[in-house]
């Protein structure tokens, strides 16, 4: 199966229907101009910051692709379309999810702290790792890399993101997992393959580990930065920093 063949068949199918499922949540939708900004901004930084690291892995080996149509930067156009599909698709989940499902009250602020000083340290010990465990190249790539942004996510909003639980919960599994079951389907029709000296070899029904960790990982990204810049608490909080910014700056 050509990389093209698996975006047509189990990439555009279901992001329509996520775009139908949006559409018919438009009027819940108190904030849906902002929706849709945010998730065009997130698409189009999942592309920028997801590129280069892409790139690296390639030119080390990690995996390879089939047949495809042109490459950049090492990437293949496909790949390109993958990165944006994947964020549409995420995106249209989270906003038909957080339509529905209203956030929990009185959410603590140690999650804040929590989070962002856990994935912190785990995206210090993944570079730490990184130059000298071959087979843990690939795991480590996606801590390091993602870890970072995940951090700042929990640091900045980690109460609110604890709020949105429920919400959070069935935005992030419900694309994870149908990335997961597609992801499996794509390496087993030898559309992409994932290099063994560069992972651990572990394999939960079929997929390599590292694979699983990097679709819930950058769905969990997508999804908490939806959360956060629909969530109404997240805007006050903003608007705070940057009036104290304004009176720092005039002092």
């Amino acid at each position: 199966m050509t990389y093209l063949e698996f975006l047509l068949r189990w990439l555009a199918p279901p992001l329509a229907l996520a775009a139908v499922a949006v559409w018919a949540s438009r009027r819940r939708l108190a904030t849906a101009r902002t929706a849709f900004g945010a998730l065009g901004a997130y698409t189009a930084l999942a592309v920028a910051w997801t590129t280069p690291w892409d790139s690296w892995l390639i030119a080390h080996d990690v995996w390879r692709h089939g047949d495809v149509a042109a490459k950049a930067l090492r990437v293949p156009l496909e790949e390109y379309l993958f990165m944006m599909g994947q964020s549409l698709l995420v995106g249209f989940v989270a906003i038909a999810v957080l339509a529905r499902v209203a956030p929990a009250a009185g959410a603590g602020g140690s999650a804040r702290w929590v989070g962002g000083i856990g994935w912190g340290a785990a995206a210090v010990a993944a570079w730490a790792a990184h130059p000298v465990w071959s087979h843990g190249f690939y795991l480590t790539a996606i801590v390091g890399w993602f870890g970072p942004l995940l951090a700042l996510q929990w640091a900045l909003g980690g109460d609110r993101l604890a709020a949105h639980g429920r919400a959070r919960a069935w935005a992030v599994a419900l694309p994870t997992a149908y990335l997961w079951a597609v992801d499996l389907i794509a390496i087993r029709a030898g559309t992409w393959w994932i290099n063994p000296d560069r992972t651990l070899g572990l394999r939960p029904f079929g997929l390599p580990l590292e694979e699983a960790v990097f679709f819930l990982v950058t769905t969990m990204l997508l999804v908490n930065g939806m959360i956060l810049a629909l969530d109404a608490e997240m805007w006050r909080r903003a608007a705070r920093w940057l009036r104290r910014a304004a009176v720092t700056a005039d002092a």
